[in-house]
């Protein structure tokens, strides 16, 4: 099962039901901060990250260096 992380903002455009998020053997995490998103990396090691430049925090950018 492929595991994926998305920044709520992202979600919040998309839905979460209904989408290619929830279809097949895709697990969708989703979170607030960029802090959340590293969390949740390092407990599941997603397979793709979905962020948002303007996390509060540390921006998307920030985030992937």
């Amino acid at each position: 099962m492929k595991k994926i992380i998305i920044a709520e903002p992202i979600i919040r455009l998309f839905g979460k039901n209904g989408t290619v998020f929830s279809r097949g053997s895709i697990s969708t995490l989703t979170a607030e901060s960029s802090e959340e998103i590293l969390h949740l990396h390092e407990t599941h090691k997603a397979d793709l990250i979905v962020t948002d430049s303007e996390l509060p925090f540390m921006g998307g950018a920030k985030l992937c260096s």
